[in-house]
């Protein structure tokens, strides 16, 4: 089971003047935290990598939805069939998609 991973809080008025050091944090030490604003969660600070991951994972996301819509809709399978018809695949943008 992988570790844990655990937000620090922090406010902006405390970020301020550590602010280096809170990077370093991250960039090294690999450490997540959450900034408040009036008491109010406001931002994250992650390390790149785990920001790059979950942008990955969204598109992803993304497209698997698109995928399902182009799917469900009624002239999926009409076009389906003209395309075999045609002798010719889908084009390569909805290949990507999948």
């Amino acid at each position: 089971m992988p570790p844990v991973e655990r937000f620090h809080s922090i406010s902006v008025t405390a970020l301020r003047p550590d602010l280096a050091l809170v990077l370093d944090r991250v960039l090294y030490a690999h450490c997540n935290y959450i900034v408040s604003k009036h008491g109010k969660a406001v931002a994250a600070i992650v390390p790149m990598a785990k920001w790059k991951l979950l942008n990955e994972v969204q598109d992803a996301a993304r497209a698997e939805d698109v995928a399902e819509m182009i799917e469900e809709t009624p002239f999926a399978a009409e076009e389906a069939e003209i395309a075999q018809a045609e002798g010719e695949s889908r084009p390569a943008f909805y290949m990507r998609l999948r």
